[in-house]
């Protein structure tokens, strides 16, 4: 599951509605109906309002090390 879908089930299980939830964190209602209709993702700014108002935090899963340079300019 995408990151997306993961955030479009934690908007919708959220007892709030939409419009309390644009409101709460300063997002357009229109950009809200946009990311959960599938037609646009959500800007770093949108993401950073609205995932404490529904108590989320991104936090990596695994610890990987770097080993050298995995891709080469073109």
């Amino acid at each position: 599951m995408t990151f997306s879908e993961q955030l479009r089930r934690a908007i919708e299980a959220d007892p709030r509605s939409r419009y309390c939830l644009c409101k709460e964190s300063g997002m357009s209602p229109a950009a809200m109906s946009r990311f959960m209709n599938g037609q646009a993702g959500l800007t770093t700014t949108s993401l950073d309002a609205i995932l404490p108002v529904l108590g989320l935090e991104l936090k990596p899963t695994t610890t990987r090390k770097r080993k050298g340079k995995k891709c080469r300019p073109t």
